[in-house]
Order: structure tokens, then sequence, then C-alpha cells
């Protein structure tokens, strides 16, 4: 923080406080001191000192002496000299022939000249305190003294300064709020109280952060209603300047006291002080003006030599300011590096890089450039881009080897690597943080990250070792605090429930002073409802509750409470509990869990009226709770088993209505298409319906159709539009499997659709890629790709298909990996708990994962992938096309066996497409075809045109099975059995022809049905 010191710089003396030389003194004194006077009035302070000496030594007994003393103090005073100068006006305060004015004016400036003997003293040095403890004494001495002084102001602004830097807060303060309270408004140096008092208060607000929040707060509040005040009278603009720079630093630090919710509009305060900051020219020029401004007033207090005196001693501080000023570098290129970590805060990290990197030519001294490639490393580092974060991070490293300061930068990237599973090189980042600051937070998190490390590779002992050899050390209370949290942690992480236990106990209880018991203490009822001790959990966690109302971990405390009750059968208290957490707790995260869970057990009992009350009252009183949504999906999930679909819709459309903008609004819109589009599947086949229910399943389609089309024209770029699309495409076949319309009208219901985009390119995009993966178009997928949109899976799944077929296995990897990072599961979410769409993006992408994985032969990593599938989505259509790929390996290698058994799990897997199910009876003939067994191998292929007739495979089974059938003909001696197989034959060949006109095998058909005509 900026520090002003008065300078004292008084005029060289009018009349009344230098004795003058009588008329017809000696020439040679009058000569030497003029051109004492002369080097003094240029600058020249060293050397007007030196002629100073040398004239009080040439001339003991002139009547010049007092004057010439005076000054050479005053030369020493302002070359630096400070010792010097002290003593130089000690000797005149105790000389009897000084005058009272002059006694009084060194009084004045001795303790400026020790002060500023103390502010020239390294941070370090012993000597510095005890130097500004003695500019506080002589600062009392002058205004006891002199209460009435001419520099009482000044004095009283220099101790203030003196005790600032000692740590003397309170006292700085008072001295300083007396000269407010006695110079208001008739003080030229009034703003500079005010403005160290407000560094005085923001100090203090710094000091209470981490102990007393409401304190620092209030520090804070009196810091920026004082620069607030300087930068509005804007009388001297040099110091508004400095003030503006002054309130975006209190901001800053204001914001990592207020509330979560606050912060922002705190960093966006920081970010206008900071954007106001003006250049260092404009500063300069400003100061010149306020300079002229004074000497005018000096010229027309002529005839007043007090005033005359008060604005020339004006005059020279504010010089003194200039000096400052040109010798500073420019307070704005700090502003805008502020601006920049300012942005970091507010975690617009692009935003950061963009300005640190123009801001880098600018940024030559090392403190600049120091921030510059913090801020650099840091933002790649929080955007997961580890290489460029490593290169960046090598480069700090490498210009400020062994900087504090890069620690906190080597726990980032130790931490970034860890959650990327690279625990090798994350375990030397976080080495290096601990080498860096091997004491403090900062360390502490390393440790925990180096067992953290190890512990997400399984290597739990390995982990607790590092903390238990720690412990060992006999480190401090604090650290020791960490450690043992560190270590229950791991033991609960690692599955000994038992042992967690004992250890949360333990830094419960020997560490009951520090922050990490109230941690523990909410972890031991955790623990005991895992262990289901729904006793002792309720217990613990209501006792929990008692003792830290105000923690952040209460509401999840009470949430646990009522899971434990009802564990325990208590359902009523269950209740009772989750209607206190939005009563006491009303902005916690856990309000929403609350009122699902009261849902859950109206669920259980089957009350669906109040599951629905009970949604619908949290949506009321939480309108802006990140739950909302999930709320009304819950809602009208009831609705739907009720048979209630308009119902549901209007759930979903009244969301519409009030969040037009609302992030899920799209995908509002994309769940009344599905409701509409499922409700008419339930039908049943539109064949068989009534009149009166083919009108209601035409209904329900236009109503998809129609919501499709919204989507398309509000919400054209939303990912929504995506999963949209299918819905879209299911409809299409829905209509064309009812003979609503030809198959041929598809693609111009696809075209309609894209001209309702109004060339919007997403829209576009995206309908054209789904018209291709519908066609199984390479080209025309290929063509309409756009690598940064998202597409629904069942589009990007045809295509990565496509791209296998033709042997492009690396760019098929890609459009995998695109679509589980497009949908990704959400942060600690259970995979079997994410959306559905999540889930079968995820489970679309093991399955692509896993079909790239033969295609390079890597057996061993398909079978990973495809177990993977199957653990985390034993659900998913995918695992019968994973099954169906393990068994066609298997089929390969031989081991027909193992390769039926997983056919037949093909075969039986209903909710598998038809294609996939008929590639299974497909494989399955051909095994049988294989070992002979011709009646098993002829029943499969003519099967599959029975169960699959639409699919390619339909064709190959009809003419395969059809040859082989025709074949074993020949060798039947029976007539009528021999006529009754032929009689099949023909029909398979000829239904090969009617049924798949354009199939590969036609041509043959049709030659073997001539022959048999024969």
């Amino acid at each position: 923080m900026d520090r002003r010191f008065f300078l004292a710089a008084l005029l060289a003396a009018p009349a009344p406080l230098f004795a003058q030389a009588p008329a017809g003194a000696a020439v040679a004194p009058e000569v030497a001191i003029r051109q004492s006077a002369a080097l003094f009035d240029a600058g020249r302070y060293a050397e007007a000192a030196e002629s100073y000496a040398k004239f009080l030594k040439d001339y003991p007994t002139s009547q010049q002496v007092v004057e010439a003393g005076f000054r050479f103090g005053y030369a020493l005073f302002l070359s630096g000299e400070f010792d010097e100068a002290a003593a130089q006006f000690r000797k005149l305060i105790a000389a009897p022939t000084s005058s009272p004015e002059l006694v009084e004016t060194c009084q004045a400036l001795l303790p400026v000249a020790l002060a500023q003997k103390a502010g020239a003293l390294p941070a370090g040095d012993a000597k510095r305190k005890a130097a500004f403890e003695e500019s506080i004494k002589e600062a009392g001495a002058y205004l006891a003294k002199y209460p009435n002084g001419a520099e009482v102001e000044n004095i009283r602004y220099n101790r203030a300064a003196s005790l600032y830097q000692i740590a003397s807060y309170a006292e700085a303060a008072n001295d300083l709020r007396a000269n407010l309270q006695a110079f208001t408004g008739r003080s030229d140096s009034y703003l500079d109280s005010e403005y160290l008092l407000a560094l005085t208060n923001a100090t203090q607000g710094t000091f209470n952060q981490a102990t007393d929040k409401a304190a620092a707060l209030k520090f804070f509040a009196e810091a920026e209603k004082q620069l607030g005040d300087i930068i509005a009278k804007r009388t001297d603009l040099p110091l508004a300047n400095d003030a503006q720079f002054q309130l975006g630093e209190v901001l800053l630090a204001r914001a990592g006291v207020v509330t979560d919710a606050e912060r922002p509009a705190v960093y966006q305060q920081a970010l206008t002080a900071y954007r106001a900051v003006q250049p260092k020219a404009v500063m300069i020029a400003a100061q010149q003006e306020r300079m002229n401004g004074i000497l005018a007033r000096i010229r027309g207090a002529a005839g007043n030599a007090i005033e005359a005196r008060r604005l020339g001693s004006l005059r020279l501080r504010e010089a003194q300011k200039l000096g400052v000023l040109n010798a500073r570098e420019d307070q704005r290129l700090n502003a805008l590096l502020k601006c920049g970590e300012v942005f970091f805060q507010l975690g617009k990290y692009d935003e950061t890089r963009t300005l640190v990197t123009a801001l880098a030519p600018r940024a030559t001294k090392p403190e600049h450039e120091k921030s510059v490639l913090y801020l650099l490393a840091m933002t790649y580092a929080m955007q997961g881009n580890v290489d460029r974060a490593i290169a960046a991070q090598a480069k700090f490293a490498e210009n400020f080897k062994g900087d504090p300061a890069g620690a906190p930068l080597a726990l980032t990237l130790g931490n970034l690597l860890n959650s990327k599973g690279d625990a090798a090189r994350a375990k030397g980042y976080l080495d290096e943080a601990q080498t860096l600051a091997p004491q403090g937070e900062v360390a502490e998190i390393a440790l925990l990250e180096r067992g953290r490390s190890l512990a997400a590779t399984g290597k739990f002992d390995d982990a607790l070792k590092i903390f238990d050899d720690f412990l060992k050390t006999n480190p401090k209370p604090e650290s020791a605090a960490v450690a043992e949290l560190a270590r229950a942690r791991l033991l609960r992480d690692k599955g000994d429930l038992p042992g967690a236990l004992a250890a949360f106990t333990i830094v419960r209880d020997a560490f009951a002073t520090r922050p990490q018991a109230e941690e523990a203490a909410f972890f031991l009822g955790i623990v005991k409802n895992a262990l289901k001790d729904s006793p002792g959990a309720i217990a613990d966690l209501r006792a929990f509750v008692a003792k830290y109302p105000k923690s952040p971990l209460a509401p999840g405390a009470l949430l646990t409470v009522a899971q434990a009750q009802r564990a325990a059968g208590q359902k009523e208290l269950a209740l009772s509990t989750l209607l206190q957490l939005p009563s006491q707790y009303p902005e916690s995260k856990e309000v929403g869990f609350a009122y699902f869970q009261r849902a859950d057990i109206y669920a259980a009992e089957n009350k669906p009226d109040q599951v629905i009350a009970t949604l619908q009252e949290f949506i009321t009183k939480f309108p802006a709770d990140e739950k909302v949504f999930p709320a009304i999906d819950s809602i009208a999930a009831v609705q739907v088993r009720a048979g209630q679909v308009d119902a549901a819709a209007a759930t979903y459309q009244g969301f519409l209505n009030q969040n037009p903008s609302a992030p899920n609004a799209p995908v509002a819109v994309r769940k009344i298409a599905e409701l509409y589009r499922a409700s008419a599947a339930q039908m049943g086949r539109f064949a068989g319906l009534d009149e009166a229910k083919k009108a209601a399943w035409n209904a329900a389609l236009a109503k998809a159709v129609a919501a499709v089309e919204q989507l398309v024209e509000k919400f054209p770029k939303d990912a929504a539009l995506a999963l949209g699309l299918e819905t879209f495409q299911d409809v299409q076949q829905m209509f064309v499997d009812a003979g609503v319309k030809p198959a041929a009208q598809v693609a111009d219901a696809f075209r309609g659709l894209a001209e309702k985009a109004k060339g919007e390119k997403a829209a576009t995009s995206r309908i054209a890629f789904r018209l291709a993966a519908r066609s199984g178009s390479a080209v025309e997928m290929k063509a309409n790709f756009d690598a940064a949109l998202a597409y629904s899976p069942a589009s990007l799944d045809a295509y990565g298909q496509s791209l296998l077929k033709a042997g492009e296995v690396a760019e098929a990897e890609k459009v995998y990996r695109k679509l589980q990072t497009d949908f990704p599961n959400p942060a600690g979410v259970a995979p079997a708990q994410a959306p559905r769409e999540i889930q079968e993006a995820q489970a679309t992408a093991l399955y692509g994962l896993g079909r790239i994985a033969e295609a390079k032969k890597d057996t061993a990593a398909a079978g990973k992938l495809f177990d993977q599938l199957k653990q985390l989505y034993p659900w998913s259509p995918k695992i019968a096309e994973a099954n169906l790929g393990i068994a066609l390996n298997l089929k390969e290698q031989g081991k027909t066996e193992e390769a039926i058994a997983l056919l037949s799990q093909v075969a039986r897997a209903t909710t598998a497409p038809a294609e996939v199910r008929a590639r299974g009876m497909l494989a399955t003939a051909q095994i049988f075809q294989a070992k002979n067994e011709a009646k098993g191998a002829i029943d499969t292929y003519l099967k599959i045109a029975q169960f699959y007739p639409t699919t390619p495979q339909a064709a190959e089974g009809l003419l395969v099975g059809g040859e082989l059938l025709e074949q074993q003909a020949t060798t039947v001696a029976d007539p009528v059995e021999k006529a009754r197989q032929l009689g099949v034959v023909r029909k398979a060949y000829e239904d090969l022809i009617a049924r798949h006109p354009g199939a590969p095998g036609v041509d043959e058909a049709k030659q073997r049905l001539a022959g048999m005509a024969k």
C-alpha cells in the first residue's frame, strides 16, 4: 500500500526566523552564504550541505551562522542524510541563539527526519522499528510543547504514518481522526490524513479476515467510504487516482470475506475501481497544475507572511509528491494487471488470459512479469489444459526460481494432474509446492494432495503412511489436525468405516479447538449412518447441528438425520426433520434434496397428489434453485404414470412460460415432444386401433412434431435440438410403419424442418446430419459434421460406425471421444444416477470405443470397455451390441460355444435395435453352418426374415437359408417332403426379390428360381 510521509519542506525563512547581517558587514561571509544558497535553491542539496558545513567552519562568528546552521540541517535532510540532519536539528533546538520560531521549526522537522531514516532501512533491519519509535516520541514532544503550532497537522500525520509502520493501527487511526476533526474544510492536507486513515482501516480489515469477519467488513466499509470521499472531491487528482487504485484493493480484499452470493458483485465493483485508474502522465500533469495553483495563491498572499510561509511549505510538499510521481511506476499498468486478477477470481479465464497477454509487452518489471506468467499458467490449469499449463508454469519456475509465489501454481498443477489420473507427474508438482512453501496452507494442501494422489490409484496404505510419518514428526497442532483429518478421510474412502470412525473421533476430541474438529464431528454421524447405526448417527448429527448451527455442513447433517430416521422406520420424524431444513437453512443447496426426500416418502406410500404438492411448493418458494427443473421433471413423471400426458406437457409448458430464457427451457420443449411421441407409441400398433384412438395417435404425434418445430424456431443453437431430432426421426418412422406416409417422404419432412431454421447453421447442420445418419450415408454425414456442435448419441454412433466400416479408425475414435465430452457425467454424481440421456450417451461412447479397440485388434482393451459398459449401464441396448462384438470375436477364434451363449443373450435383448438382433441371429446361423448342423443353420437363416424383415440381414438369411435348404432337398427321398422343402426355398427366393430388390443376392435368387423352373 502507498504510504505518504510528511517531508516538511518549509520555505527558507522570512524575516522573523533568522537574524539578518547588518549593513557594512564583511563581504566574504555574504558571498559564501549566497553561494551555498544558490546550490540549495538549485536542488543540489548534497553540495549545499557541504557548502554550508564549510561556511560554519570558516565563519563561526558570522551573524549568518544561525541561518546557515538551519539550512545545513535542512540540506542534509533533503539529501537523505537523516542521522546528520536530526543531529543538526537537535543542536539548533538546544542552542541559546536560536529564536523560538527556529526551535519550533526544528522540532517539527526532527520527527520527520527520524521517520525518513526508519523508512530508508530494510524491512528486516532491527533498527527500523527503534527509529520509528524515536520519531513517534519526538512527534509527541512537539505536540505537547506546541498544541496550537503551525505544524500540528503535519506532525500528527507523520506520527500516524510511523505508528502504521510499527503496526500500531488503532493509535495511528486516532491521530488521523484527530486531524480530520480539527482541520475539516480548512486544510490543504486534509485528504492526506483521510487517505492514510483509509489505508489503516483497510489493513486492519485484512488482519481480521481470518479471525473476525464482522470486524473485517466494518473496517473495509470505513476504508471504502473514506476512499470514495477522496475520489468524489477530486481536489487532489493524483491522490484521488491513488485512492481509486486502493479502492480496488479494498474491494478485492472484501470479496474474500463476503458470502459466495455477494462475491461476484464485489468483484465487479473492484473491476470498476481498477478500470478508473488513470495513467502516470495524466497524473503528473495534474500535479504540476496543482503546484501552479498553489504558486498563484502564494503570490496572492503577499503581505501575509504567515499564510505565505504555510503555502510555501505546502508547495514544497507537493513538489516532493511530484518527485514521487515521476519516480513511481505507472499505476495504470498495475490496475490493469489487477483487473486480470479479478477476472481470474470470477472464473473468466479466457478474459484473464486475453488481458494479461495484451499487457505482457509492457510488463518489463519482474513483479509485472511474475503476475502475467502466474495468471497465464493458472488460467490454463483451471481450464484443464495440462500441456499449456505445464509450459507456462515451467517458464514461471525458470524466471522466478525458488519464489514462494510459485507454490500455489505448482499445487494447482498437481491437483489437475491428480484429477486426470496422472499421479506420477502430480507428485513432482506437489513436492515442488511443499519445497517452495514448506509451512502454511499450501504445504498442508500439497500433503493432502499427495495422499489423495496415492489413494486415487488405490494405494490407500501408501497414502496413509504419508500422514502417519508426518504425524511422527510431532508437528504443530494445526498441522497435526490437518493430517489426522486426512487420515480419517482416507480410511473412509478406503472403506474401512470402523477405522474412519475411530480416526474422526480422535480429530473431534483431541483437536476440539481446531477448525478440523467441526468436519470430524459431522463425519462421525455420516459414518455411523453408513454403518447402519441410525440411533448413533441421529444423536451425533443432532449434537453437531446444536454445536455448529451456522456451519455449512449443518444442512447436510439435518438431511442425513432424516435419512437415518427413515431407515429406522421413523417416517414422521423424518418428515419433521425435512421440514426444518427449508426454514432453518433456506439458502443451502440441501433445501432441494429435502423436498425431494419428502416427495420420495410420499411416493413410497403411493400418494401422488402429495408428491406433486411437495414439489410444487419447492418450485414456488425456491424458484431460483438449480433443482427446479428436476422438480418439474418429477411432477411430469408422476402425471405420466397416472396417464395424464396433457397435464405433464402443461407442467413443462408452465416452466417455459415462467422461464423462457432459462438454460433448461429448450429441454422442456424437447420433453414435451418426447412425451407425446411416447404416448402415441404406447397406444399400440396403428392398424389395430379404432378410429377414435387413431385420431388420438395422430394428434399426439402432431403435438410432438410441433414441439420439435418450436425447438428449431426458438432454440436453433441449443444442444437440446440434437435430441429433439431423434424424437422427430422416431415420429417419422412411426408414420412410415403405420402406412400413414411412404418412407420417401421422411426426407421431405426433415427438409421442411430445416426451412424453419431460417438458415441458422447450428440447426441446419444438425438436421442434415440426422437425416444422413438415418440413411446411413457416410458421405453426407461427413459433409455435414461440425465438431463444434453437439449431436445426438444415435447420430454420432451412426457416424462413428460408418467411419469404422470405412477403416477410418482414428476419426471414429474422435467421434466417440466427442460424445463423451458433449454429454459428460455430472461431477459428484454416480453414473447410474445421471440423467437418462447422459447415461445413454456414455453407454454409446463406451460401446463405440470398444468397437474401436476391436478394430485395433486390442481384444483385452475391448473386453474391459464392454465389461465397464455392462457394469455401469446394465439396461443399455448397447450391451447387446457389445455382446455381439465379443461373440463375433469368439467366433473368429473358433470358440463357438462361448460365442453362441453370448448370441443367445443378444437374441433375448428386447431393447436392442432390430439390426443388432438380426446380426446376432445371422452369426448364430453361420456357426451352425460351419459346424455342418444344416437343420439349425437353415432354420436360423430363414427366421431372420420372419423376425426382422426390414433389416439387411433378412436378405442374406433368405438367400443362404434358401440355398442350404435347396441343397438339402436334393438328398430327400420322400417326394412329398422334397416338394415341401422346395416350396419353402421358392418362397424364400421370391420374398428376397420382392422385399429386398436392391440387396446383393437378388440376381442369384432370380437365377436359382429360373433353374428350379426347369
